[in-house]
C-alpha cells in the first residue's frame, strides 16, 4: 500500500450546504500503522498531491514556515534571464535552494488549509505495473496502446 499525506477534516462552516472543510490536521505519508487507524476513524481523506493557492497567500505561508527556501528562490528569480518564452533561474542560486516538498515545507505546518472532498478515481500512475492496473488488457491479460 502506497502511504499519501491525509487530512482530518473539520467543517468549515456552520450549514450543511458547504462543500468545503477546514483541514484540522496534515500528515503526509504517516505510517502503515497510522494510516489503518486514520482510515478506520472515517475523518480523515487521502491527499492526492493537488494543491490550488492564490500566489500571494503561499508565498505568505512559505516565508512564515521555510524563510530559508523562499530565499533561496527568490535569489534564482532575481537572477533569471528571459530567453524567447523561457525563464531561466539562476542555477546556482536553485540548486542551493532546501530539498523538501510543500507536503512537509507548509502543509504540515499550515492553519489555513481547506479541502473539497472529490471522488475522481485519481490513481498515482508512477510505475509501469499502475499503468497497466488502469489499463484495457486484452484475452491474454496485455495492454497494448497504438497511437496514429
Amino acid at each position: 500500500m502506497v502511504i499519501y499525506g491525509v487530512g482530518k477534516l473539520f467543517s468549515l462552516q456552520e450549514n450543511d450546504c458547504s462543500l468545503a472543510f477546514r483541514v484540522a490536521e496534515f500528515v503526509e505519508k504517516p505510517n502503515l500503522e497510522t494510516a489503518q487507524s486514520y482510515l478506520d476513524s472515517g475523518e480523515y481523506y487521502w491527499n492526492s498531491g493537488m494543491f490550488l493557492f492564490r500566489a500571494d497567500r503561499y508565498i505568505e505561508e512559505l516565508k512564515k514556515f521555510r524563510p530559508d527556501i523562499y530565499k533561496a528562490c527568490s535569489l534564482a528569480m532575481e537572477s533569471a534571464v528571459t530567453d524567447l518564452d523561457f525563464i531561466r533561474v539562476d542555477e546556482d542560486s536553485f540548486c542551493a535552494c532546501p530539498d523538501e516538498s510543500i507536503h512537509y515545507a507548509v502543509m504540515e505546518k499550515t492553519n489555513d488549509a481547506v479541502v473539497v472532498p472529490l471522488n475522481a478515481g485519481w490513481s498515482d500512475v508512477g510505475s509501469w505495473s499502475s499503468l497497466w492496473e488502469i489499463s484495457d488488457k486484452d484475452s491474454n491479460g496485455n495492454v497494448t496502446k497504438a497511437m496514429y
